[in-house]
């Protein structure tokens, strides 16, 4: 089990937050997790943890995990943020 966490500043109360996850191998995008609605009452920053399981299919090497946040409040023009972390599988 891996777990990362990662915090969103700046969010407007009116915000319509999703979060998706990415993951890459030598440039190559090896899965991509649903966008899940991300709950923001109360918190300031927002604080959220993912944690998935990697399994056992995926090869040792250098990944990069990508988390994208959308705030889809305005329609015409959602907002996008991205951050990423590079990490080693060994056996």
């Amino acid at each position: 089990m891996v777990t990362f966490s990662y915090s969103i500043y700046n969010a407007r109360r009116a915000a319509e937050l999703t979060a998706q996850l990415q993951l890459f191998r030598d440039g190559l995008n090896v899965f991509t997790g649903p966008s899940v609605a991300v709950d923001h009452a109360g918190q300031e920053p927002l604080t959220n943890v993912l944690k998935f399981n990697l399994g056992s299919q995926l090869p040792p090497g250098n990944y990069i995990c990508q988390i994208i946040v959308t705030d889809s409040s305005d329609k015409q023009k959602p907002r996008v943020a991205s951050q990423w972390i590079d990490f080693e599988i060994v056996k």
